[in-house]
């Protein structure tokens, strides 16, 4: 993992962003990055061999990582590739882990900063969940792309709902807000919008 504190810098021949790498640690390459948005030295990292790493300290010049997946009686013990890791707007302590296998087991969730894990994908599809997010004015709402649509919960993930909006049997790359709008990314069949000001703005 690299990172710069100059990405504005132009590019010329001979001169540019400088770039020093901050963590070696783990097997296998890193598919997954998330910054907490309540304290950005706060960084969480996905492997493709489904390790994750934590850092409290990545805006030091040499940042300390420890594995988070493997803690405790209730470890996150998934060994595939960690398609996104989510953290919540509200509450750093709350963290969404998505996986990618045609398989149970690829939502997790901690409410304790990777203390202790649930899997939370009991009644979801057995496919790939390649992205997550929390409802900006719900803390308990959270919405997941995966490989045959939009998924939503209205209780942490306890119970699931498949979206009556939006794309439907599409794979969902991605997820994004704009305002009150859940902007979905799919996997080659265009952009799509949901509209969720009726929940809580």
């Amino acid at each position: 993992m690299w990172r710069t504190t100059d990405a504005k810098a132009p590019n010329t021949f001979t001169s540019g962003p400088r770039w020093s790498q901050i963590k070696s640690l783990g097997n296998g390459k890193i598919s997954a990055i998330a910054i907490d948005p309540l304290a950005s030295d706060h960084v969480w990292v996905g492997h493709e061999t489904g390790e994750i790493w934590r850092s409290i300290n990545a805006t030091d010049s040499s940042p300390s990582w420890v594995r988070i997946n493997n803690y405790g009686s209730d470890p996150l013990d998934v060994s595939r590739y960690c398609h996104h890791i989510e953290v919540s707007p509200h509450n750093s302590a709350d963290v969404l882990v998505t996986f990618g296998d045609y398989a149970s087991g690829n939502v997790w969730r901690t409410r304790d900063k990777g203390l202790t894990w649930v899997n939370i994908s009991a009644t979801l599809p057995e496919a790939p969940v390649r992205s997550a997010t929390f409802h900006p004015a719900k803390d308990t709402w959270i919405y997941i792309g995966t490989e045959v649509g939009v998924f939503a919960s209205e209780d942490f993930g306890v119970t699931w709902s498949p979206s009556n909006e939006g794309p439907a049997n599409v794979s969902v790359d991605d997820l994004k807000w704009l305002g009150n709008t859940l902007v979905c990314i799919t996997h080659g069949r265009g952009v799509f919008t949901i509209d969720l000001n009726h929940v809580g703005f």
